[in-house]
């Protein structure tokens, strides 16, 4: 998985010389070339930031993102807009103006109740790469229960086989797939999720007849969540 490179489509399209219908046949009418090498494929992978692209004898300037690693405290929503809560995009003003502010996309969201590990950035491709539920990108949570759990060895054997999670508001019921646990004492423990589906984690100790009373996102792929950030600090990657 490359988490970094763009269909050359993608690349070609921010620069409106094509639209994502008209993309292929602009690849192959057009002589395109990729650091040296003539290419007619649209999916062709390319490292927009260094790898250099010229369509028609003109090289085509970089795109460098950005890549953001945030603390997200409790109480702030991952969302542009909201008539309630503080925004992640609220403890960014100040750093970027208002456009560049607003090309930044969360990574997958994380619940106003939640905080941690929150990575946003300009690259489409990396966002994806990290969300797209085929990838099975595994995340880990530090998780505190309301109760202390004796019988830890079941609450494991029950997260890897799967357990069956009712429906909640408009999220239909489900078989969770394969959870990894790692108890830290009777009440807290990290737990390893691939997929994200409304309020799972949440939703699995409930199931479980327990309670979260914290949870929070401590890594995401290889990304592990800088621990020098204090809560709504952020640093570029």
């Amino acid at each position: 998985m490359n988490l970094y490179k763009e269909p050359l489509s993608r690349f070609l399209i921010s620069y409106n010389l094509c639209s994502q219908r008209s993309a292929k046949n602009f690849v192959k009418n057009n002589e395109v070339v990729v650091n040296g090498n003539s290419i007619k494929d649209a999916a062709f992978l390319v490292d927009t930031e260094n790898d250099t692209v010229i369509v028609g004898g003109k090289i085509l300037p970089q795109v460098k993102h950005k890549y953001i690693m945030l603390n997200k405290p409790e109480g702030v929503v991952c969302s542009t807009v909201s008539d309630s809560h503080k925004t992640v995009y609220d403890l960014l003003k100040g750093n970027f103006n208002e456009t560049e502010l607003y090309k930044l996309k969360c990574v997958g969201r994380l619940d106003n109740n939640t905080s941690g590990l929150l990575l946003l950035s300009t690259n489409g491709t990396f966002v994806n790469q990290l969300t797209s539920p085929e990838n099975e990108v595994e995340k880990t949570y530090f998780v505190k229960l309301r109760d202390s759990i004796t019988d830890k060895k079941s609450y494991v054997l029950k997260a890897e086989k799967g357990i069956e999670i009712p429906p909640e508001n408009k999220s239909p019921a489900f078989i969770s797939k394969s959870a990894f646990i790692k108890w830290l004492s009777d009440e807290s423990l990290e737990i390893t999720i691939t997929e994200g589906k409304f309020h799972e984690i949440r939703r699995i100790f409930s199931a479980l007849g327990n309670y979260v009373v914290k949870l929070k996102r401590l890594k995401m792929g290889d990304f592990i969540l800088d621990e020098t950030l204090n809560e709504g600090e952020f640093k570029f990657l």
